[in-house]
């Protein structure tokens, strides 16, 4: 379900297609193969956990599927599977190195972390290349209706200006109004007793 960020709450259509083809994408775009481990923290009902899932299932990568939020217990699991590729918002990701910083704790085998749900701060992000200097920083841009990812910085560099580019069939354009449409296999096909969606085209 989505609220949007006015009106009522309303179911958003998303058949299993939509979704598999967002996940496939996406594992797709970080290059995932079974050598890559997943740790999943993002609740699996939302749809970013729920194709972080898909994605590694796709590719043949471990997952890790875990509740705990505390810094510690993320540190923790990263350390005992050698995960290589997480997503956190920003607030995680100041925790976690607040916790590396009072620990003494490193992270070695990290590869990608993506980020999204929130802006990043320029000084964290910058805080974060230095804290985790083999790991490459991965801005998303999603919404419910899109199953959700849209766009995806490039997994080999860093724009702290940018959400990326849209990822692999998705098109987006922005209306003279500033609303952002967007059109693909991945894009809800209404929601439920409702119209479509206003942003597609």
């Amino acid at each position: 379900y989505t609220s949007g960020t006015t009106g009522k709450p309303k179911g958003v259509l998303q058949g299993r297609f939509q979704v598999d083809d967002s996940a496939a994408r996406h594992g797709v775009h970080f290059g995932w193969n079974a050598s890559s481990v997943t740790l999943i923290v993002a609740p699996v009902f939302h749809l970013t956990g729920a194709v972080w899932v898909q994605s590694s299932l796709f590719l043949g990568a471990q997952q890790v599927v875990s509740a705990a939020t505390s810094a510690a217990l993320i540190l923790s699991a990263i350390q005992r599977w050698g995960v290589t590729h997480t997503v956190l918002v920003p607030t995680m990701i100041h925790m976690v190195m607040n916790e590396m910083a009072a620990s003494g704790q490193t992270v070695e085998t990290l590869k990608t972390i993506t980020y999204g749900g929130a802006p990043m701060p320029v000084a964290l992000l910058r805080e974060a290349l230095v804290r985790f200097p083999n790991c490459t920083f991965v801005q998303g841009y999603g919404l419910t209706e899109t199953a959700p990812i849209v766009t995806l910085n490039h997994p080999f560099k860093t724009n702290t200006g940018s959400v990326g580019s849209a990822i692999g069939g998705v098109e987006i354009k922005i209306a003279e109004d500033g609303e952002i449409l967007v059109r693909g296999e991945n894009v809800s096909t209404g929601y439920f007793e409702s119209a479509a969606p206003s942003g597609s085209f």
